[in-house]
């Protein structure tokens, strides 16, 4: 039966191209020693709890082999595992915690699965300066009336939605009105 437990994460506040220092700890109860390897998937989630890596916003950052541990009473039926994981400009600014799921895929038979997650409690915040700011989109553009003709009026209106990590209190936008490109019109 594996396990995994204490599973700690720093810095708190780590750069997106920077490194995250991860220990846990993966032990064995049952008898007979690991016989196959297997894996300890390492996460940012955006939630802490033994469900968390399973989430929307969930990112695994990387993959452990664990190759031996012995049976219990063993010497080694106990690891502490110590990483330096180097972060991913993937990984958006935000909140995180940390998470490890000892044998993820299920290839080794156990009795009990309930203890193949541990999660960090404290929160790790990421910054990513490619994320970073303020990210304006236009959205439902509508333009009336659609047709119009030279020195008449016509009305925009749009949505600015703000899909960045952080907020602005102002920003400057232009709107370009063009001719509509067909062959019809190139006479």
């Amino acid at each position: 039966d594996l396990s995994v437990s204490a599973l700690d994460a720093r810095p708190l506040d780590v750069s997106s191209d920077g490194a995250l220092n991860v220990s846990f700890q993966v032990s064995n109860s049952a008898k007979e020693a690991l016989r196959v390897p297997t894996y300890v998937d390492v996460y940012l989630a955006p939630t802490a709890s033994e469900t968390a890596y399973l989430e929307a916003g969930a990112k695994r950052i990387y993959r452990h082999m664990l190759s031996s541990l012995g049976g219990a009473g063993s010497d080694n039926a106990v690891q502490k595992v110590e990483l330096e994981i180097p972060m991913d400009a993937s990984i958006r600014t935000g909140a995180y915690f940390g998470s490890a799921v000892i044998n993820p895929d299920a290839k080794v038979g156990e009795s009990n699965f309930e203890n193949n997650v541990t999660y960090s409690l404290q929160g790790i915040t990421v910054r990513n300066q490619a994320t970073d700011g303020a990210d304006f989109v236009a959205k439902r553009l509508t333009v009336s009336p659609a047709v119009t003709a030279v020195l008449t009026g016509a009305t925009a209106q749009f949505d600015i939605v703000n899909e960045g990590s952080t907020t602005a209190e102002s920003f400057a936008y232009e709107i370009w009105i063009g001719a509509k490109d067909n062959a019809e019109n190139m006479n």
